[in-house]
């Protein structure tokens, strides 16, 4: 037995020093750490120990550490850290808006470190495994978390951490482990889940000093996401100082100044950018650092000198189209919006492969024009931003809804304007229209060559437009005149914006459209024109005979110009009736989508001026009524309120202003309901063939049509389970919950909560099946818990005794009661037990089975079970324990959770 033992213990010595030589032979510092000498002495050790039986001795601990440690877990964490450095350093940040805090994977990115991730929870479960007694268990059980995490497997991470921080809830891991949980749960968009652990975590006071920084900056990561900047400022400045790699808290500086940099607190932005810079990092984030300090600098001449000098290093010249920006803000705070216009132009020419900055330059010189207002120019620069936008771009869903407003106020100013210019040039006489329109001809043509030049020369999708008032070429003609001529390509820009707005050179901005109305559906289309219209009518056909456009001698391109102009009677009552609906929609849109009152009434009082008598008489006088009203302009609120109801009592509109709340439902229900529905079967259209984007569009376009959008529970249900389709089940079970706190009575609320069952039926069921793959992960589960306290069980073969089998919390209870009472039926039939169940803390269950005659009865049934390895098979448990105890023993176990102890009590008296 000695010669036996010696011999063995000589063979792990010469394993032992074969894999010192294989791992570390390339590290210098192991090799200091276990030099030669090191055997002889373990040689030693084993001559001295050789008569001990090798397991549980001290070697064999040493053994199973050593091959656990610096094996499996030391090349697994090793491939980790490779992996967090590759992510950190191949990061595309968009420096537009606050960076992300941390670098991880996303969809698109989580596959090209499929292989990697693969190969660290493969390392990680051999050591488990095979070396289930090491010290090193923990570390690799966290290192496969962090593994599942950055495979954005995050139900199954979250399983992992929470593991981890209750069987060591006293070691370092496990309390950063309980870190971890809230950026899992954070991944999932669980934001109340994350705010109730943050505070769980900050109130208790035996969290440890050293995981309080990593705390604080996933609190200030937290933050960030929600906007509450000034709460991430507190927590970077605690959590900074905490930071050992000097990378990562150079990225926390620059996070850091962009916070106070969004709060308008410069002077602090610019001292960590200057730190940032001083701390030399890579060339990108050293960049931004500097073109971020500039934007805040209080000295704009320096500043202007700074940003020109950046440009002319060769080394910035993917970074123009970003220092072009930085001097476009430059001149927004100096008030000069023509020269910021410049620049930002110049931004979009130079932005080549920058998307996310193109799209900026494009929204920022759209917005500097809705805010003046130039609306036709807004309505530009929106569609060349919206070219370039993606969804995730900071408020993409506001961006997309004033484009949309946008459009349908151009296009109905585009109406009035070409009907009236039309109507004006319909009483020249044919000599003079035909001059007019050589002209206008000619015009086009040198236009298109212009185009064309400008074209071959610019960034696609920049339309080539300055401020109102410049020399710049005109969309359209005079109110003068309806077509192009060269007189008018010159001037007459500001004098007709200042009016009517502008013209747009592309060809789908003349659809017409009847959105953004609020309470003023209801038409007459019958109407017969206004005294007003006939009466112009009369004239202008008293003035001018009608041309003859199919006249051999004329070109068929200058018939297609005679045919737009309205010469009869009948021609000129469709082109009022054209600008008559028109001018009820721009009204509607400046006061309902825009919020501009002023130009509300103007626009109802010009359409009572022009059609006393027209279809749109009482839902003008209405909304002139309302937009006094929110004026607290009395006198004229009332007058409008009077002719409703004097001159239109029986209409609608008296009964809103005598009733507005109950008629209004009504109302609303009644005359938007079938443009709703419809709406509504488009988006459902979009939804079957999975195209979500569409989907999202139609959401919007919903929301800004309807400001009573009933539907708009079923519109995002849609959306949620069209994305859900391809995110992670945990990701989405979240949103749906979310969706029912956001929506807890309505009628689609019930099928959303089936869903929920559904997918978590589904988790369970995954989480089971990954846990069979895994026995040591569910002999973990089953024996985990417990108070640590000893437990004094005592003999007592005379008291009642019941079966008990512990399973792990996600196997099918209901299946393995029903296995055992089948089993029962079968071969106890006659004793007539009884089975019962429970949950035993948070990751376990009792299965009990009671009713036994006596102690011999209890152990025959465990015996006889033991016999029955078919019976296990079909319940397909990885690991679970069973045996029986006595009711007295039963409440100390049960109180104190102690598997072990007891299992160790049971082995020694009842199976020996």
């Amino acid at each position: 037995m000695i010669k036996e033992a010696i011999i063995g213990k000589f063979k792990i010595i010469l394993l032992f020093q074969s894999y010192m030589y294989r791992n570390i032979k390339d590290h210098p510092i192991l090799i200091k750490k276990f030099p030669p000498y090191l055997f002889w002495i373990l040689i030693l050790t084993i001559g001295l120990s050789s008569c001990q039986s090798f397991k549980g001795t001290k070697l064999y601990y040493f053994w199973h550490n050593m091959n656990a440690r610096f094996n499996g877990y030391f090349n697994a964490k090793e491939k980790l850290l490779d992996m967090e450095n590759d992510l950190f350093d191949n990061k595309v940040d968009n420096f537009n808006r606050i960076i992300d805090v941390f670098t991880i994977t996303d969809d698109k990115t989580k596959d090209a470190y499929k292989t990697i991730i693969e190969s660290i929870t493969k390392k990680c479960g051999t050591v488990i495994t095979k070396h289930g007694t090491s010290k090193w268990i923990k570390n690799c059980y966290f290192v496969i978390g962090k593994a599942e995490f950055y495979k954005r497997d995050f139900f199954t991470a979250i399983e992992t951490f929470e593991y981890m921080a209750e069987k060591y809830a006293d070691d370092p891991l496990g309390q950063e482990s309980r870190v971890w949980l809230i950026r899992c749960h954070m991944e999932e968009g669980k934001m109340n889940d994350v705010l109730s652990m943050m505070a769980a975590n900050d109130s208790d006071k035996n969290f440890p000093i050293a995981q309080r920084g990593y705390l604080q900056l996933v609190e200030a990561d937290y933050f960030i996401r929600n906007g509450e900047y000034k709460s991430a400022i507190k927590k970077l400045e605690l959590a900074i100082p905490t930071v050992k790699v000097r990378k990562y808290a150079t990225r926390y500086m620059f996070i850091l100044a962009q916070l106070y940099q969004a709060t308008e607190k410069n002077e602090e932005a610019a001292k960590y950018y200057t730190m940032v810079i001083k701390r030399h990092p890579g060339y990108d984030l050293s960049f931004q650092a500097k073109l971020m300090l500039a934007q805040v600098s209080t000295d704009e001449g320096q500043v202007e000198k700074y940003l020109t000098k950046l440009l002319k290093d060769d080394r910035n010249i993917d970074y123009k189209d970003q220092i072009y920006y930085s001097l476009a803000k430059v001149e927004l705070k100096n008030g000069n919006k023509t020269k910021a216009i410049e620049y930002l132009q110049l931004s979009t020419k130079a932005s080549k492969k920058n998307n996310n900055q193109k799209a900026l330059s494009f929204k920022t010189e759209a917005e500097i024009y809705f805010w003046m207002p130039v609306y036709p120019f807004a309505k530009m620069y929106y569609d060349s931003a919206a070219k370039f936008i993606t969804p995730d771009f900071p408020d993409y869903a506001a961006f997309k809804a004033r484009q949309t407003v946008l459009s349908d106020l151009i296009s109905n100013l585009i109406i009035v304007h070409d009907q009236d210019s039309l109507l004006k040039i319909s009483r020249y006489d044919t000599a003079r229209l035909s001059r007019m329109i050589d002209s206008s001809i000619e015009a086009k043509k040198q236009l298109a060559i212009q185009q064309k030049n400008a074209a071959s020369n610019s960034q696609l999708g920049a339309p080539a437009l300055s401020l109102p008032g410049t020399d710049n070429s005109a969309l359209f003609g005079s109110r003068e005149s309806y077509f192009y001529n060269s007189t008018a390509l010159a001037q007459g820009n500001s004098e007709f914006i200042s009016k009517w707005g502008n013209r747009p050179l592309a060809d789908d901005w003349r659809r017409k459209t009847k959105t953004s109305t609020n309470t003023n559906d209801e038409t007459s289309s019958n109407n017969p024109d206004s005294s007003a219209t006939k009466k112009q009518n009369e004239t202008d056909n008293s003035t001018n005979s009608t041309p003859n456009p199919s006249s051999k001698k004329m070109s068929a391109e200058k018939q297609k110009y005679f045919q737009q102009i309205p010469f009869t009677a009948s021609q000129k009552n469709i082109a009022n009736n054209k600008i008559e609906e028109a001018m009820y929609s721009i009204g509607n849109i400046y006061y309902n989508s825009l919020g501009e009152r002023k130009k509300a009434e103007e626009e109802f009082e010009d359409l009572l001026k022009r059609y006393p008598n027209g279809a749109y008489v009482v839902q003008t006088h209405y909304n002139l009524y309302k937009v006094y009203k929110d004026d607290s302009n009395k006198v004229k609120s009332d007058y409008h309120k009077n002719i409703v109801l004097t001159d239109f009592p029986g209409t609608v509109y008296a009964q809103l202003i005598v009733n507005p709340d109950q008629l209004r439902q009504q109302f609303l229900k009644s005359k938007k309901n079938e443009e709703l529905e419809n709406a509504y079967s488009i988006a459902f259209q979009h939804f079957n063939a999975n195209d979500c984007n569409a989907l999202d569009n139609d959401i919007q376009q919903a929301n800004v049509r309807f400001s009573k959008n009933y539907l708009k529970p079923k519109f995002e249900y849609l959306a949620l389970v069209c994305k859900g389709k391809k995110d992670s089940i945990s990701n989405f079970i979240g949103n749906l919950r979310g969706f029912l706190t956001k929506y807890p009575g309505e009628e689609v609320s019930k099928q959303v909560q089936d869903e929920i069952l559904y997918l978590e039926g589904i988790q369970r069921k995954r989480k089971a099946e990954a846990l069979s793959k895994d026995s040591a992960k569910a002999k973990s589960m089953v024996l985990a818990g417990g108070d640590n306290v000893k437990v004094d069980y005592q003999k007592t073969p005379n008291q009642p005794h019941q079966f008990v089998m512990i399973i792990p919390a996600i196997n099918d209870l209901n299946a393995v009661k029903k296995a055992l009472g089948d089993y029962d039926n079968e071969n106890y039939q006659s004793q007539q037990l009884k089975i019962n169940s429970f949950s035993f803390g948070t990751d376990r269950q009792i299965v009990l089975i009671q009713n036994y005659k006596d102690y011999n009865q209890a152990l025959q049934y465990y015996q006889d079970l033991e016999k029955s390895p078919d019976f296990y098979k079909k319940l397909n448990l990885k690991f679970h324990e069973e045996f029986i105890i006595s009711d007295t023993n039963f409440g100390l176990f049960n109180k104190h959770q102690d598997v072990e102890g007891y299992l160790k009590f049971f082995k020694e008296n009842y199976l020996n």
